[in-house]
């Protein structure tokens, strides 16, 4: 992504930059996100405080308690409403600046993107018919068992969160061990996500990440089971955005 880059409200009252490239990037689902931003997740790029500078107007600000206790002040245009970037208190060496005020959003690189937070509580997928699906009794076993590739490590509790249920309810994966001793798999694992966290899931080319996002989209995708998320009262995720 190139920098320096800049960004503002849809009226122009505000303006911002950013001198360093972005640090991580992320669709939230979680409700004050969906709130926020009246759809269905906000995408977010993380930048250094130090590198941003509001350069235009002045900002309002409004304050979101997540459930880690610190609160979030979120920035918008006091004239147009536009929402533009948030100052979490739990982190204040970032910024975490809304993608769609950026000048060219086209600029985050898509490969970048993590789903992070609860269970959507709207709909994000459109169904596809049965027939369409994956794992078409024309292999050993009558399903495909490459059509799914998850990189994991059976210790780490964020790769157990989908282990279990895959387990439990025998859908059929491969899994691609990350461990000091499985260079090939750690190479792998590398290109698919730079910031080397697990687990994460290929499926047919399409990559997902993080434990809750995987779980919930092999519910729309997989034709072998109903449910793998657990079912109770909605929880806010806690988040820093």
């Amino acid at each position: 992504m190139r920098v320096p880059m800049s960004g503002g409200c849809a009226c122009g009252a505000v303006r911002y930059e950013c001198s360093a490239a972005p640090l991580a990037s992320f669709n939230c689902h979680c409700r004050d996100c969906q709130r926020e931003t009246g759809s269905a997740f906000a995408a977010i790029i993380m930048v250094p405080t130090a590198a941003f500078r509001v350069v235009r107007g002045e900002p309002r600000y409004f304050g979101v308690k997540a459930d880690s206790g610190f609160v979030t002040k979120r920035a918008f245009c006091a004239e147009c409403g536009s929402s533009l970037f948030g100052d979490p208190e739990r982190v204040p060496a970032l910024r975490t600046i809304r993608v769609g005020s950026l000048d060219d959003p086209s600029e985050v690189p898509p490969g970048a993107r993590h789903l992070h937070g609860e269970r959507p509580t709207v709909g994000l997928h459109e169904s596809r018919p049965a027939e369409s699906r994956r794992g078409s009794p024309t292999s050993q076993g009558g399903i495909d068992r490459m059509s799914l590739q998850l990189y994991a490590h059976p210790f780490s509790s964020y790769c157990q969160k989908v282990l279990i249920p895959l387990y439990e309810n025998a859908v059929p994966f491969e899994l691609r061990m990350l461990a000091p001793d499985h260079a090939r798999e750690m190479a792998e694992h590398a290109a698919l996500w730079p910031l080397k966290r697990m687990p994460v899931l290929v499926d047919e080319g399409r990559t997902v990440l993080e434990a809750t996002t995987i779980i919930e989209h092999l519910e729309v995708a997989s034709p072998w089971t109903g449910s793998l998320h657990p079912r109770g009262p909605a929880r806010r995720a806690s988040t820093f955005a």
